[in-house]
């Protein structure tokens, strides 16, 4: 039987002159029901320094990002026991405000336009094409001003 607390890696450190501080990793929440594309996608996002946690299902995802309250949320449409959309709708409605990309092979750009979601990715993905748009996530949602807009 899985254990269901979520798995929380932390990240590296980031590279001597990156701009990032150690003391303030974001944290990024993926929801994904593929072992593979967890794995992938918790690597790559802490290699490139983001503490990382990972849910499994949609309402694992809800509990998580209700309780943690993420920096970015990654999340996939095709999960069990809540669907991503479903999770998405859900997470905003409890007052979840964590920007997300939409990682999916099933229409995330139509999903990402249905929900307004933020940003979206399709499966297959290019590794650096995901820090790219997570970066370019964080970045314009702390721009925006989100925290003073009640935005987690």
């Amino acid at each position: 039987m899985r254990d269901p607390r979520p798995i929380s890696y932390p990240a590296p450190e980031p590279a001597e002159g990156s701009g990032k501080r150690t003391d303030e990793l974001a944290h990024v929440l993926v929801a994904d029901d593929d072992p593979v594309v967890q794995r992938l996608v918790r690597v790559t996002l802490a290699d490139a320094g983001y503490d990382v946690a990972i849910a499994s299902d949609g309402e694992e995802a809800v509990r998580i990002a209700s309780e943690d309250s993420p920096d970015a949320i990654v999340l996939d449409l095709e999960m069990p026991r809540l669907d991503g959309r479903a999770a998405f709708r859900e997470m905003r409605q409890r007052g979840v405000r964590s920007p997300v990309l939409i990682l999916s092979a099933n229409g995330a750009h139509t999903a990402r336009r249905e929900l307004s979601a933020e940003a979206s990715l399709d499966k297959p993905f290019d590794p650096t094409e995901l820090v790219r748009r997570v970066e370019r996530l964080l970045h314009s949602w702390s721009d925006d001003g989100a925290e003073a807009a009640g935005g987690n």
